[in-house]
């Protein structure tokens, strides 16, 4: 289904030095939420002028690569592509704090090639190896809540060593230290895994709103999107659940609440149509995808924690 051509002017994959352009999947968010083409061009005009996006001229590298990348779609087609480039960018998954990989995935979803070619290619130019032991047979079934805290109780010391920075940065400073691979371990990944890792970041990310976990989110639902499209899936998910941790790490390796801790506020959240609405009507990136990333997560798994985790971002108590 095509929400979202592809928007002009064409503009680079970042601003700000290091930053990534949220424009096409802010815009394809409120397309999907219902917003209107008013106000998909009045948050377009502020969003641009805010972030001081730029346009790529025609000769640009980027512009060019992503050029050809969309002509060997054209040629080969969309699954083709994907399934050729998904093995040899897997261990950089978390490149740009998961940015490239939701790009790729809004893409997808709205069958927009340019976007997919837009992802790709920013992928490839920012990833950061996050190593996979694709030797390593493995030895315990998944289980991402308790995966989770022997990650964190065995990479309790790195909290403290890492320095400020972007996402991304912190991310890969977490896999360069010496107990992160033993602390992952050889999980086996089974067809519920990435609903236990989902799971796990909707609780976590309820409880704080913490700004990496957010990422983490839309991470997971990004994943679930491109998955059906890798060659290799427990590649593809090993690579994720290892820049997982180490996001999850980088955010302060919180623990992870109870439901009970979150039934005042299942009394009294909302349903969709509210929060949507003051999420339609919001200017800030995130909070547009927040709330269509939980949306669309609990239309597939029917957790109601999603709503409550939409409304604590957007603040609506």
């Amino acid at each position: 289904m095509r929400i979202l051509d592809r928007v002009e002017p064409v503009y680079a994959a970042e601003y700000g030095g290091a930053l990534a352009d949220h424009l096409p999947m802010a815009l394809s968010a409120l397309a999907r939420l219902g917003a209107g083409e008013e106000r998909r061009e009045a948050f377009k005009r502020q969003y641009v002028v805010a972030k001081g996006l730029r346009v790529l001229g025609a000769e640009e590298p980027e512009r060019r690569a992503r050029l050809a990348l969309r002509e060997r779609i054209e040629r080969s087609g969309r699954a083709s592509v994907l399934a050729d480039e998904l093995p040899s960018l897997a261990r950089g998954i978390g490149a740009g704090a998961f940015h490239a990989l939701i790009r790729v995935a809004y893409g997808i979803a709205d069958a927009n090639d340019d976007e997919i070619a837009a992802g790709l290619v920013y992928w490839r130019a920012v990833a950061f190896d996050i190593g996979v032991a694709v030797s390593a047979p493995a030895e315990q079934h998944f289980d991402a809540k308790h995966a989770l805290d022997v990650a964190c109780i065995q990479l309790a010391d790195v909290r403290n060593t890492l320095a400020d920075g972007l996402i991304a940065e912190r991310m890969a400073a977490v896999t360069t230290h010496l107990a992160f691979d033993d602390a992952l371990g050889h999980p086996r990944f089974e067809s519920n895994s990435l609903e236990q890792i989902a799971a796990v970041t909707v609780r976590a990310f309820a409880a704080k709103r913490d700004f990496t976990l957010l990422h983490a989110m839309t991470a997971a639902h990004a994943l679930r999107i491109v998955l059906p499209f890798a060659a290799d899936r427990d590649l593809l998910l090993q690579a994720f659940w290892r820049a997982y941790v180490a996001a999850y790490v980088s955010a302060g390796a919180p623990p992870l609440p109870e439901d009970a801790t979150f039934a005042a506020d299942m009394a009294r959240v909302p349903e969709w149509d509210a929060l949507l609405e003051r999420a339609t009507a919001s200017n800030d990136e995130h909070v547009v995808k927040a709330a269509f990333t939980a949306w669309s997560e609990d239309a597939v798994y029917h957790d109601p924690l999603y709503r409550v985790a939409a409304a604590r971002y957007i603040k609506f108590f």
